[in-house]
């Protein structure tokens, strides 16, 4: 099997899965024991850490109108521009749900130190290829946006 093949079988699994805190958790446990640790910014997760807000003050923003997405697309992000970089998540609904469900995690998660996006769809209904197509849609939108803005 080639890796595209694997990677586009990947990209429509992982964009119908909701990301939740036990998710991350789960993730989190699985780790290597001899993880390459010289990257890591603060300290090692734990349930405690991650279920309590984060260190960052937040504010949101609407991303530009597109065709390429949802009108009310939702970016949460730390304040303080002062500490460097960002990591950018981006947050898709599964179907028949929306964004408004997502913005509780999506602050939880840019409380610790991330830009997190909500996409908002074009339809509660889109299907899995057409929801991450406006996945990479906000995630390129997002990325030009902090460019203008740096």
């Amino acid at each position: 099997m080639s890796a595209t093949l694997r990677l586009d079988r990947l990209s429509r699994w992982a964009t119908a899965l909701p990301l939740s805190v036990p998710v991350a958790l789960a993730l989190s446990s699985h780790l290597p024991a001899q993880a390459d640790t010289a990257t890591w910014k603060g300290p090692a997760p734990t349930e405690a850490s991650i279920s309590a807000q984060g260190p960052f003050a937040l504010a949101t923003a609407k991303l530009p109108s597109a065709t390429d997405y949802g009108s009310a697309t939702t970016v949460y992000h730390p304040t303080d521009r002062s500490v460097g970089r960002y990591g950018l998540v981006v947050l898709c609904p599964g179907f028949v749900s929306s964004a408004a469900l997502y913005a509780g995690i999506a602050q939880q998660i840019a409380s610790h130190g991330f830009v997190v996006a909500v996409v908002s769809t074009k339809s509660l209904f889109d299907q899995p290829k057409a929801r991450g197509e406006q996945l990479v849609a906000v995630m390129n939108a997002v990325i030009a946006q902090s460019k203008v803005q740096a």
